[in-house]
């Protein structure tokens, strides 16, 4: 076994929450607990309303296993977070599975006080599709994307790990957010306390891509829906877009979302023309998703 590079950190808990994940929860157990991390940690499973035996395919290994029948992620990682002994709360993605290095790599910048969170690398399981490679070549999923936020970095909870004080401090995962959650935790981290957000670039996990042009859209468009609940939230920090400068934004979209379309029907540098549409899928989502949000709580955020 290989010491974290001297880095002395307590307990760790690793809190892993699951919904419908049976056929892939023995592949990210197996993953997690031969890691080559020579101090002590527990995996906690949460078990988020399975319908497909998860809970019970998690049990088979020495790990808890939590029932939270709420549902939401923010839910089941909070009721991770009330049964964790760690001093160190590290939080992984039911569908991801890390390198066997990945433990040690992400607690090493803990050896700095100051640091209250890392972010861990995401990177995808497979290149299979055309889709595929597009994301790849964007950082779809990378935490090098969402480090790069125009309001704050903040840390994707696939593969992230807080100081247990920390959390003390700022509260749990907001529960009254569909998604962006892991941005409202880190963004209170950095707006509450003094504590510092570090990149672990080597602590690696995989995660599969949306499988079809279908998934993806509702996927993007789902992310795009929850973060009006997150700009409502803080909206006093954030700039908001003109109407005429939304105008023309849409415009010019709508336009060469056409352009595109037509493109393909005529089948004119395949490549190329793919890769626009994929592009205008990943922008029409979005603004799908942002309308749909604006609309349902009166506000412009389009």
């Amino acid at each position: 076994m290989l010491m974290a590079d001297h880095v002395n950190t307590g307990m760790v808990s690793v809190i892993i929450p699951a919904k419908n994940e049976g056929r892939r929860i023995a592949r990210t157990l197996t993953a997690v607990l031969a890691q080559d991390f020579a101090g002590p940690y527990e995996v906690i499973v949460v078990d988020n309303g399975s319908t497909d035996g998860t809970g019970e395919e998690a049990r088979r290994f020495p790990v808890t296993v939590l029932e939270e029948p709420r549902q939401g992620r923010a839910q089941a990682r909070n009721a991770g977070i009330r049964s964790a002994s760690g001093e160190i709360l590290v939080f992984l993605d039911a569908d991801c599975a890390p390198q066997s290095s990945w433990l040690r790599e992400l607690l090493i910048p803990f050896s700095e006080p100051d640091v209250g969170c890392v972010a861990g690398e995401i990177l995808p399981t497979d290149i299979e599709t055309e889709l595929h490679r597009y994301l790849s070549k964007i950082g779809y999923f990378s935490q090098k994307t969402t480090l790069s936020h125009p309001f704050r970095p903040f840390a994707q909870t696939g593969n992230a790990a807080y100081r247990k004080s920390v959390i003390d401090m700022i509260g749990l995962f907001d529960e009254g957010l569909l998604s962006g959650q892991d941005a409202d935790l880190t963004w209170r981290m950095l707006l509450e306390t003094d504590k510092r957000l570090e990149f672990a670039e080597t602590a690696i996990v995989y995660h599969p891509y949306p499988k079809e042009s279908r998934g993806f859209f509702k996927q993007r468009m789902r992310h795009a829906y929850g973060s009006v609940a997150l700009f409502v939230k803080y909206r006093s920090y954030m700039p908001v877009k003109g109407k005429k400068e939304t105008y023309w934004e849409y415009r010019a979209l709508l336009k060469r979302a056409l352009r595109t379309a037509l493109a393909m029907v005529l089948n004119k540098n395949r490549d190329d023309v793919r890769e626009q549409w994929f592009l205008v899928l990943a922008e029409l989502s979005a603004k799908t998703g942002r309308v749909l949000g604006s609309i349902e709580r009166r506000i412009w955020y389009l």
